[in-house]
């Protein structure tokens, strides 16, 4: 069955993922939502967004799907949505009262339907996914559950076999360039190229990234080690983790085409401060070209 014309725009602006679109939009047109939906793939590539979307699509009153305007969308975007539940984690874990909650909330019927959104589904308790297990042996009429997870196989196997299994990959360099082209950001080349190879193809780890100056960190970083400045590369290594500015250091230096033992030695510098060498002995290394 092909798609209709224009079923794409259900998810306009959204980035990536065109085979996710197309299954969505398919369900969508054919008004057959209503299942149990594992929408799995990295963090930061929308998995939530699309899940907001798929759900305002399948709900909302107008043509133009979702418009915007309608009741439905309005009363979501006012967060008093009566026909859209958003469940996160309470701390570290989704609880059995949170999941009871679900429950009331799919058993008052609703000519509309109901779906439920599970944040970081993976995140449920035993005692969570046993209720959130019963509920879909017997889905109440119009309802959907949309469960969000970068590790899906974290869920029980239970739950995953009762579920529809949407993937989403890693978004294009590509796409990560017009996402922010479009939202008027000024990035050169060099700077993209470490950016993405760090994010890994998730948007909103490179947004992060991009935000957070690492890749300013991460020169001052590597121009501490060509002048051998200890103290420089000292205070780079503390903007967050260690680790994480000298994996941005191995990219800076790949996409500068340095030399493999340069390289080399920013690896090793990892090695030590995984056997917990500390960070400024770590610093006297790099600068110096070894001796602590």
């Amino acid at each position: 069955m092909c798609l209709q014309r224009g079923s794409v725009d259900y998810f306009k602006g959204l980035f990536g993922n065109h085979l996710a679109k197309k299954v969505l939009s398919r369900l969508v047109e054919r008004g057959d939502v209503w299942r149990t939906y594992i929408f799995a793939g990295l963090d930061g590539v929308g998995k939530f967004l699309f899940a907001e979307r798929f759900a305002l699509a399948s709900l909302c009153l107008e043509d133009t799907k979702p418009c915007g305007r309608c009741k439905v969308c309005l009363s979501y975007k006012k967060g008093i949505n009566p026909y859209i539940k958003v469940v996160e984690p309470q701390g570290d874990s989704i609880t059995v009262s949170q999941i009871r909650d679900v429950i009331n909330f799919v058993s008052v019927s609703s000519s509309m339907g109901r779906f439920v959104l599970v944040r970081d589904a993976h995140l449920m308790t035993q005692g969570a996914s046993n209720a959130f297990l019963k509920t879909l042996e017997e889905v109440p009429e119009k309802s959907a559950f949309i469960l969000i997870s970068p590790s899906p196989y974290h869920l029980l196997p239970t739950v995953r076999s009762r579920a529809f299994v949407v993937s989403f990959k890693a978004l294009k360099a590509s796409e990560v360039m017009e996402f922010i082209k479009n939202k008027g950001y000024t990035v050169d080349k060099e700077e993209f190229e470490v950016l993405y190879y760090l994010s890994g193809g998730s948007l909103g780890t490179f947004l992060e990234l991009l935000e957070g100056g690492v890749y300013q960190v991460v020169e001052r970083l590597y121009y501490g080690m060509e002048e051998q400045d200890e103290e420089m590369v000292a205070m780079a290594l503390t903007h967050g983790s260690a680790k994480r500015m000298l994996e941005a250091l191995v990219s800076y230096m790949m996409a500068k085409g340095r030399a493999l033992e340069e390289v080399e030695r920013v690896v090793k510098a990892m090695e030590y401060l995984e056997r917990r060498v500390r960070p400024e002995r770590v610093a006297r290394f790099l600068a110096l070209g070894g001796g602590f």
